[in-house]
């Protein structure tokens, strides 16, 4: 069986697409197939402050380097793709390096922004990656939703595969039920992603402070994730601005007893917030948006998920059966919807049981990587 070349990012730092990267990895490994890694993170939360240092063009340069590879005997090309122009440079080399030894391409793309990419670009730009896109085999995407992605280039379209993602882990051990409300303790809403304004997390805020100062509703809500620029919406110069005025904004809407920032969280500290939250909130319009495994994540712990019907999200959950999807930028429909399953605690169990069993019957890692394999060994 042919070697197969893993490109992608490992985390640090954690992101959607280092988390669904990492996953294929093990997969692979797990599977005992023939396989390299080539990680372009460096395993670095952040790039080196300061000047252009030699180490620092090592780091740029080996995986080029090492990509070298891709020019001899028979091999497979699994690359995570960029949605930039930078990355799509990078990206350009290792295509090119499997073309000329006439290796099988596949590329993942892990975001929904690929067509608003391209848009953004150059004539001369465009056609350059028209061009390096012909020698892919295969485009994997996160749902069909997606496949206009590549309308740019019809020839493209016809690649594309439909993916969707799984759970990065395993938890068959642990016993998952159906959510209920308890008397006599505050319902818990979760916010589990990069703190990106895009992504809506301000919103959860003041739904939560409409929660409790005009409905009356004693909630309280964890936010878990890195303070992250991002280049739709962008009101701060750095993280720690956007760090200092989130939580100034608790200060001031006098929620100190009601909103916690916990950081980033991984492992079993993920889990215990999964396990002890009711509902899952990720209000998102961010620009390289495709299918949130934190939505995942929520729906296998039975939480009722309040999010926005963008990119992939209605494929993966019907609105008013599995969750709801309320548009971006309406705090005050956000707290409502709370508030009603709140009020109907039968209501809240009924959508607890279907989340559990969506994610079930869809988005398991089992059943994405059984289709994700065979799609990559071609």
């Amino acid at each position: 069986m042919p070697e197969t070349i893993l490109i992608g990012s490992l985390p640090p730092p954690l992101t959607g697409q280092t988390i669904a990267f990492q996953m294929v990895c093990e997969e692979f490994q797990e599977r005992e197939l023939p396989y390299r890694v080539i990680n372009l993170s460096g395993g670095e939360h952040t790039r080196p402050e300061g000047g252009f240092t030699l180490r620092r063009l090592i780091q740029l340069l080996n995986p080029f380097f090492r990509a070298l590879i891709l020019l001899f005997g028979k091999k497979n090309l699994y690359l995570s793709a960029a949605q930039n122009w930078v990355g799509f440079l990078r990206d350009s080399i290792f295509i090119l390096l499997a073309a000329i030894g006439r290796q099988r391409i596949v590329i993942h793309v892990h975001g929904g922004n690929y067509n608003g990419f391209y848009a953004s670009l150059s004539p001369w730009q465009q056609h350059a990656v028209r061009a390096f896109l012909k020698p892919v085999d295969t485009i994997l995407i996160l749902g069909k939703s997606l496949r206009g992605m590549f309308d740019f280039e019809p020839a493209l379209r016809d690649k594309t595969q439909v993916v969707f993602n799984g759970l990065p882990y395993d938890i068959e051990d642990l016993s998952v039920e159906p959510k209920h409300l308890p008397s006599g303790e505050r319902p818990k809403l979760l916010f589990l992603s990069n703190l990106i304004v895009s992504k809506g997390y301000l919103q959860v805020l003041e739904a939560l402070h409409i929660l409790v100062d005009d409905l009356r509703i004693d909630a309280e809500c964890h936010f878990c994730g890195s303070f992250v620029l991002a280049s739709d919406i962008c009101p701060y110069a750095t993280p720690e601005e956007a760090e200092a005025d989130f939580l100034q904004r608790i200060e001031k809407l006098g929620l100190g007893e009601h909103a916690f920032w916990h950081g980033p969280v991984d492992g079993n500290r993920k889990l215990r917030f999964l396990q002890k939250s009711h509902f899952f909130l990720l209000p998102t319009r961010y620009v390289y948006e495709g299918q949130p495994i934190s939505i995942i994540e929520a729906l296998e712990f039975g939480l009722v998920v309040i999010t926005t019907p963008y990119r992939t999200i209605p494929e993966m959950v019907e609105d008013g059966k599995v969750a709801e999807l309320i548009p971006f930028g309406q705090p005050e429909k956000i707290a409502r919807a709370i508030e009603s399953y709140i009020r109907e605690p039968g209501k809240f169990e009924a959508m607890s049981r279907a989340s559990i069993d969506r994610y079930r019957e869809t988005f398991t890692r089992k059943q994405h990587s059984n289709k994700l394999i065979p799609l990559i060994l071609g």
